[in-house]
């Protein structure tokens, strides 16, 4: 067997590392669809506006969503003017001054036959205004890059540029006119960047890419040097530097397979909530990546994003195996392993932009993995007069960082005297008193205890009371009317419920009697101008007497009258996603709770012995299930 398969075998063979992944990716899967990035907008929302703009070519895109926020803002506008109206206010004066508005867009309002992309126009305003700035932003790329241009020009000619000391400013001014010379032949193919933008800056994963990192270096490394097996391994015949560049080799492999598995669900999630929009349309079509400077595709991007998040997460990688080799315990490793990256993260913080030590800011470890700054966008950085590209100054400092760790590494572990951790033992300060106990409550203990079930039932219970707190509490004004008129009769239908409604219609008389004498043919239109409040209140009173009362009454004789707003929004009859999510986080929360309780004593080899305590095996087994039975409810 090779060093590499064995080294191979070490990280793979085990269960530990591919279930930890799988669990690190559900993780990744569950929050993207939980907590999306801050700003992303509903995926459903994002769909339905993409389709409607499949087939259209840009002008036609910019005209469409022109037209829809254009409608939007104006529907918006008559759902306040009515929730006014619901709520005692006459209106007269926005009638006055709307007059254009409400002869456009008042039927369509009423008859609710409009578009409605989220689940209220307000919501629908925000979402169409985000993508037409995102839209305006990449349609106007030539006039970005002639402003570059007239930019640099006018710059040149300031004569606090030109008598600079060393010539820095006249130079990083010429410097960036040039990267973004030639770019005038860049075709621009906008598509709504929310799926691709929140699938590689979403925070959470880079998080889960450290964690993973830090598992995979910890572990090629500890658990031989934990075991005491360390220096058995550095005798090998194949030799201690072969060894320790066959575990540099594997950590490395091992990494651009956990980036990928990471990234490739974050794309294959956003690809179907969201949409990546073509991948062969150019870079500078993404508006947030509109100012890299290279010719590229979108996915010849991700491709570079991919590899350039492994290279910064190796060379971070490297320091810790560095540092899980030289300390003797693993505490102390881990210690040391975070200890650099936190520093070089608050030189990062401390180092302004536009400091003559920008040098010092970006060619650390925490911001080689800061990927769309190194490929999507142009900075200049000082060094000694001269200007130098951000990304020459990120791979230079990542091949330096990367080289000498390695070769620390390999130094170390061939050459430096290498002994065992001390075993202390340890004195508790309290003695635990024992105590009897049964198999129900000893299994419950593992169950909470052990596998986390406790933990895990506090933070559902925090996500739903957090949850509850951030739920908007928004109501409409035909919601405030409806409401009016079904809770004072919320129960069995009787007399004085009848009896209500028709002292509540009373109001609508001489608003009946204009409409028929109108539909005779008797009055002109413009005789309803005056009833438009009550006509408004009508609306939602036929809806009641007629669709509550006379229509689901006579069809479910004996049936109470209820106000089922809430109702319909606690258990998700409104056609949401809310109970998809949560079967979803309940099948998570089960699978981490009770997938180790019959394989924990399998694993540490009490199985045999449980299987011969008087109880025999069945009351185990029944304690377990009953344990996860409560515990699952």
């Amino acid at each position: 067997m090779s060093l590499l398969t064995a080294e191979l075998r070490k990280v793979w063979a085990d269960r530990t590392l591919p279930l930890a992944l799988a669990v690190l990716a559900a993780a990744n899967l569950l929050l993207l669809w939980l907590r999306p990035a801050g700003g992303a907008p509903p995926a459903g929302a994002l769909r339905a506006v993409t389709a409607a703009m499949d087939g259209m070519d840009m002008p036609q895109r910019g005209a469409f969503l022109r037209g829809e926020l254009a409608r939007t803002q104006a529907l918006l506008q008559l759902e306040g003017y009515y929730r006014q109206l619901a709520w005692g206010g006459d209106g007269y004066a926005w009638r006055q001054a709307h007059a254009d508005l409400l002869a456009e867009y008042d039927e369509t309002y009423r008859s609710g036959a409009y578009t409605l992309y989220t689940a209220e126009l307000a919501a629908d305003r925000r979402l169409l205004a985000a993508l037409l700035a995102e839209y305006e932003t990449v349609t106007d790329y030539d006039g970005f890059l002639q402003g570059v241009q007239q930019n640099a020009e006018q710059l040149a000619g300031i004569s606090i540029f030109q008598h600079s000391g060393d010539g820095y400013d006249l130079k990083s001014i010429a410097r960036t006119a040039a990267a973004y010379a030639g770019l005038e032949s860049v075709s621009i193919d906008w598509r709504p960047q929310a799926g691709l933008m929140t699938a590689l800056e979403y925070p959470f994963t880079d998080l889960l890419c450290l964690a993973a990192m830090l598992g995979l270096a910890l572990g090629l490394v500890r658990r031989e040097r934990d075991a005491g097996l360390l220096g058995l391994v550095r005798c090998t015949p194949g030799g201690r530097l072969r060894t320790a560049l066959a575990k540099l080799f594997v950590f490395a492999l091992s990494l651009l397979a956990v980036l990928g598995v990471l990234y490739g669900v974050n794309l294959a999630f956003c690809a179907g909530c969201y949409g990546l929009g073509p991948l062969g349309r150019s870079i500078q079509s993404v508006p947030a990546l509109m100012r890299c400077t290279m010719q590229i595709t979108v996915g010849q991007y991700l491709v570079r994003f991919l590899l350039a998040k492994w290279a910064g997460a190796l060379v971070m990688g490297l320091w810790v195996m560095l540092a899980a080799l030289t300390a003797r315990r693993a505490v102390s490793a881990l210690a040391a392993a975070l200890a650099l990256p936190l520093a070089m993260y608050g030189v990062r913080a401390a180092i302004p932009a536009t400091s003559r030590l920008n040098v010092l800011k970006y060619a650390n470890l925490a911001s080689l993995l800061q990927t769309d700054e190194l490929l999507g966008a142009w900075r200049n950085l000082y060094w000694f007069g001269a200007p130098v590209s951000l990304p020459a100054v990120a791979w230079c400092a990542a091949a330096v960082y990367g080289t000498a760790l390695a070769a620390a590494f390999c130094l170390v572990f061939a050459r430096a005297p290498l002994p065992d951790a001390p075993v202390r033992a340890r004195r508790p300060v309290f003695a635990r008193r024992t105590r009897a106990t049964g198999v129900w409550r000893a299994e419950a203990h593992k169950l909470l205890a052990l596998c986390g079930a406790g933990l895990c039932l506090f933070a559902l219970a925090a996500l739903g009371v957090r949850q509850t707190v951030r739920a908007p509490a928004y109501v409409s004004g035909e919601e405030s009317l409806l409401a009016g008129y079904l809770k004072p009769i919320s129960g069995p239908w009787c007399a004085e419920s009848r009896a209500y409604l028709l002292e509540r219609g009373q109001e609508f008389a001489e608003l009946a009697r204009t409409r028929q004498r109108v539909d005779a043919g008797l009055l002109p239109r413009q005789a309803l101008e005056r009833f438009r409040e009550l006509g408004y209140r009508y609306d939602v009173y036929r809806q009641v007497v007629q669709g509550r009362v006379q229509g689901y009454l006579a069809a479910h004789p004996g049936a109470w009258v209820v106000y089922d707003t809430g109702w319909r929004a606690l258990f998700g009859l409104d056609g949401g996603s809310a109970d998809v999510r949560e079967a979803l986080l309940a099948g998570l929360a089960c699978a981490l709770c009770f997938g180790g309780l019959f394989a924990m004593e399998r694993r540490a080899g009490m199985e045999a012995l449980l299987r011969t305590t008087p109880l025999g095996r069945g009351r185990t087994a029944r304690a377990k299930l009953g344990a996860a039975a409560l515990t699952a409810a």
